[in-house]
Parts: C-alpha cells; sequence; structure tokens
C-alpha cells in the first residue's frame, strides 16, 4: 500500500506500474497506490505491529484493521 507521491515528483500511475513491475519482491501480490495517508495529513491512522487484511479488486479496495 503506498501513499500519494508529492505533486515535485512527477509521478503518474504508468510509472508507478512500470516501477512495480520491475520489483520482483512484489511478485503476484496487489500493490495499491495513492492511498490517502501519510504523517502530514492522514485521512487514517495506519498502525505498525498490528493485523488487518487488505482486498483489492479493479480500483475497489477494501481495509481491515484487526488489531492495533
Amino acid at each position: 500500500m503506498l501513499g500519494r507521491f508529492q505533486r515535485a515528483s512527477g509521478m503518474d500511475p504508468e510509472a508507478l506500474a512500470e516501477i512495480v513491475h520491475t520489483k520482483p519482491e512484489f511478485g503476484n501480490i496487489p500493490v495499491v497506490a495513492n492511498a490517502s495517508f501519510g504523517h502530514t495529513t492522514p485521512a487514517f491512522t495506519f498502525p505498525i505491529g498490528g493485523t488487518g487484511s487488505l482486498r483489492a479488486h479493479a480500483g475497489d479496495v477494501e481495509l481491515r484493521i484487526d488489531t492495533h
């Protein structure tokens, strides 16, 4: 799960997809990008060390945090 890039980075969906596809670490796992979280203006808290699940399919994303 990746947050939003700064506008100044010039990152676009096509460039990000190309970067993700070159990383074998991602394998066949889903990658969600442009999520509304971060350290300056978070839309939700994403706990470190908790457990949860992420379901993503064709632009539809569901994130569930079980423990934090």
